[in-house]
Formats: structure tokens, sequence, C-alpha cells
């Protein structure tokens, strides 16, 4: 039981760790988009 428990815990831990990855990758897109939109408009 504990080696499983140890495997899903790095599993996890690097599931989350793709997931905060992609969205501040998402972030900095949606930030970028809205700078470029911002500069366009003046």
């Amino acid at each position: 039981m504990e080696g499983l428990l140890c495997s899903n815990t790095v599993v996890l831990e690097s599931f989350l760790s793709s997931l905060m990855e992609a969205v501040v990758l998402e972030t900095a897109i949606a930030t970028s988009k809205a700078l470029a939109l911002s500069l366009f408009m003046v």
C-alpha cells in the first residue's frame, strides 16, 4: 500500500506542476493579447 501511495503522490505532483505551468502560460498569452490590443487602440 505504501508504494502505491508514493507513486500516486508523484503522479499527482507532476500533474499539478504541469497544470500550474499551463495556467501560467494561458495567463501570459492572455496578458500579451490584452497588451497588444490596448497598444493598437492607442
